[in-house]
Order: structure tokens, then C-alpha cells, then sequence
């Protein structure tokens, strides 16, 4: 068994092959594997970019953990399990100032968000709030399954989700079944 800090260690090392390793292994279907590889492998990307180092050398650090492999699963599994065939994706906002992270304090967006935005082209609209509203593990999903490119659509539902957090402006996900 593991004491805390061992564990500490250990989570904080994880690199893409790790969490590759973990997907392999588990009893996920193979398109659920390929699309959580697929989200791995771009916030990798990102954070190469932002670190200065080879891919082969990113270590996670947030996303190694495993709470964020279980979010990018999920996320996964639940496209899947919905049948969701197309995703489209709009109005991305971002907010400005520091957050803190376990490599210390980091601008908002953060690096890895805005290697992300720039690998996908993706456009951001700045909000004057001084909070994150983008994290690399969101836009990540998001870059690795949406398209972003406008399309005119009639909806046949529409549900919405509330965020827990209060920034002053709706924290609110739009989601319509075209």
C-alpha cells in the first residue's frame, strides 16, 4: 500500500504512455478508449508547447490525476452512450488574471488552454471577469470532438446545465439534439 506521499509522487509523474497504459487496461470500449487517448494526447501536445519539452517528457500534472482521467472518460463514454453523432461548439469565452496550479501561478488563459486554442484555431471571446472559465482539460474535449464552424440547424430538444460557481454572468451549458 501506498502512503500519501508515494502516491503524491506517483500521480504527479504520469505522462501520456501512463495514462495509456491505464485505458489499455481497462474494460472501456475501444472507441471510448480512442476518443479519451485522442483528448489526452492534444492537452500533451499543449503542454509540450507550453514546458518547452518532447512530447515523450510531458508529465500531467491536474489532468495525470485521477479524478481528470475519470472526467475525460466519462466524457467520453458519455458521447458514446448517447449516440452523439455531431457536436458543435460556439461562444467560448475566457476570463483574465492568475489561477494557481500545482507548477505555481499561471496567467489566465492559461498556456496549455492557449496552445490548444491556437492548434485548433479556435476564436475566444474575453470576458472582464478575473476568473477561468476555460481549463486545458475542457477545451481539450471539446477541440477533440467539436466542430466549430457554424452551421444552421433546426433543434428537436434542448437542455441546459448550471455551473456551481457564481461569476455575476450565466454559467450555463446549451446542449441541442439536432
Amino acid at each position: 500500500m501506498y502512503g500519501k506521499s508515494s502516491f503524491q509522487d506517483i500521480k504527479l509523474k504520469r505522462n501520456f504512455y501512463a495514462v495509456k497504459e491505464i485505458l489499455e487496461d481497462s474494460k472501456l470500449t475501444n472507441s471510448a478508449k480512442q476518443r479519451t487517448l485522442k483528448i489526452f494526447e492534444i492537452i500533451a501536445k499543449a503542454e509540450s508547447k507550453a514546458h518547452g519539452v518532447n512530447f515523450e517528457d510531458v508529465i500531467f500534472h491536474e489532468n495525470g490525476a485521477m479524478d481528470s482521467i475519470i472526467d475525460i472518460v466519462s466524457f467520453a463514454v458519455c458521447l458514446e452512450s448517447l449516440k452523439v453523432k455531431n457536436v458543435f461548439a460556439k461562444n467560448l469565452c475566457e476570463g483574465h488574471g492568475e489561477i494557481n496550479s500545482r507548477v505555481g501561478k499561471l496567467p489566465i488563459p492559461t498556456p496549455a488552454v492557449k496552445n490548444i486554442l491556437q492548434m485548433f484555431n479556435l476564436e475566444v471571446k474575453s470576458l472582464d471577469v478575473p476568473y477561468e472559465l476555460i481549463t486545458p482539460t475542457g477545451v481539450a474535449c471539446l477541440a477533440a470532438v467539436a466542430n466549430f464552424t457554424p452551421k444552421n440547424y433546426i433543434a428537436k430538444n434542448v437542455g441546459y446545465g448550471n455551473g456551481k460557481r457564481d461569476y455575476n454572468l450565466p454559467c450555463v451549458l446549451k446542449v441541442e439534439e439536432i
